[in-house]
């Protein structure tokens, strides 16, 4: 064989053990994405974030305004609870008014009928002028009859 076949040979047993490397590395190679993939990939990916995001930005302005209805209706709700519970609080005031003017009224007449039981100062200041003019009448009659005794015989 000439050099020419030895080389031939020795290159066609280098290419039978590279058919199987290169098998198993195709085989590997088919997992990876090319650049053709990565490019649809990338599209898809915006397409679903554009989308994702624009969804969320209707349930957020959805969530939005029914979050300032609820926020409405109940600051309605609370001034009506508001206005109620004013109007019952006046309604009671009022009543416990009452009921100390008509208190006070009978503690007045109460007092006011107790004060006209009790002597009043005129009948007690006349009580002691009279005491005093009766002791004063005492001592002068007692005076008087020492005077009689000692002008006796």
């Amino acid at each position: 064989m000439t050099d020419l076949s030895r080389r031939v040979t020795a290159l066609e047993e280098t290419m039978g053990r590279l058919e199987p490397l290169l098998i198993r590395i195709d085989e590997r190679l088919n997992h990876v994405a090319t650049k053709a993939d990565l490019d649809a990939a990338r599209a898809d990916l915006e397409l679903k974030i554009d989308k994702t995001r624009a969804d969320l930005e209707i349930k957020i302005e959805k969530s939005r305004a029914d979050l300032e209805i609820k926020i409405e209706q109940s600051r309605a709700d609370l001034e009506v609870k508001i206005e109620q519970s004013r109007a019952d609080l006046e309604i009671k005031i009022e009543q416990v008014r009452t009921d100390l003017i008509e208190r006070m009224e009978t503690s007045r007449a109460d007092l006011l009928g107790r004060i006209a039981e009790k002597p009043g100062r005129f009948f007690m200041v006349g009580t002691v002028m009279t005491v005093f003019a009766l002791c004063a009448a005492i001592v002068a009659a007692t005076v008087a009859g020492l005077q009689y005794i000692q002008t006796l015989p």
